[in-house]
C-alpha cells in the first residue's frame, strides 16, 4: 500500500539500469553458502568454488 501511494511501483516491465525505467517491483530472494570438508566434496564430485585456508579466534 505504501509503495502504491508514492507511485514507486512500475506500471510496465521492470527494467533495472534502463533510462526508461519507471519504478520498481518488490520481490524476494535467497542466498546459500554450503561448507563441507574438501575430501567430502571431492569424493562426491561436488564443484569446489573456494577453499578456506585458515581462520582466527
Amino acid at each position: 500500500m505504501g509503495f502504491a501511494k508514492t507511485k514507486a511501483l512500475t506500471k510496465t516491465d521492470i527494467r533495472p539500469y534502463d533510462d526508461n525505467a519507471d519504478g520498481m517491483l518488490p520481490g524476494e530472494g535467497c542466498g546459500l553458502v554450503v561448507l563441507m570438508r574438501e575430501s567430502f566434496a571431492r569424493a562426491r564430485g561436488f564443484p569446489i568454488r573456494a577453499v578456506i585456508r585458515g581462520w582466527g579466534h
